[in-house]
């Protein structure tokens, strides 16, 4: 949360899921319950509390690229689905928040293998935060993040629009209210 708060800007890749700066509080409870167990509530709050750091006027751009997948795999109520949905392309319309959908059509890509959180910084080097289940390592090594930003770039390529991206997502509102 410290390093994410310092970040000029995060770009995030995730297949699976909304990144865990988009989610709503319901989502997250949904999501960390189904494999966390007991510390269900202090993660979710953990959670809201990253996004009030790093989710206010002056803080990083963010930008997240998501597979399609994620938006056809609900979680949660419809109500709670729904709400979530909302809150992306709420996002996705904010300055210095960017939202896009890896559609199924693309294909292999180059992140197939997992999620990626990228921070840059105006004072010192990027890193990169690979992310995997039940762990993630942070990468420092100038060419390791430097491999995972060009990945990050072609994956971001292969995405619809911003305006496409939220266009889709809002259509999926209107499915599950």
């Amino acid at each position: 949360m410290e390093i994410e708060s310092r970040a000029a800007a995060i770009q995030s890749w995730d297949p699976q899921n909304v990144p865990g700066l988009f989610q709503t509080e319901a989502y997250a409870h949904e999501l960390i319950a189904a494999y966390r167990g007991n510390d269900t509530d202090a993660l979710v709050a953990a959670r809201m509390a990253r996004q009030d750091t790093v989710l206010v006027p002056s803080g990083p751009q963010v930008w997240t690229v998501i597979d399609e997948a994620v938006l056809h795999q609900p979680v949660g109520s419809r109500e709670v689905w729904a709400e979530q949905l909302a809150r992306l392309v709420k996002l996705g319309r904010s300055p210095g928040r960017v939202v896009q959908v890896l559609p199924f059509a693309a294909g292999a890509h180059a992140c197939s293998d997992g999620a990626v959180i990228l921070l840059s910084f105006n004072d010192g080097p990027d890193i990169a935060f690979a992310d995997g289940p039940g762990q993630g390592r942070v990468e420092e090594r100038h060419k390791v993040v430097r491999g995972f930003r060009l990945r990050y770039d072609l994956v971001r390529a292969q995405a619809l629009s911003p305006q496409a991206s939220l266009g889709l997502i809002a259509s999926m509102i209107k499915e599950h209210t």
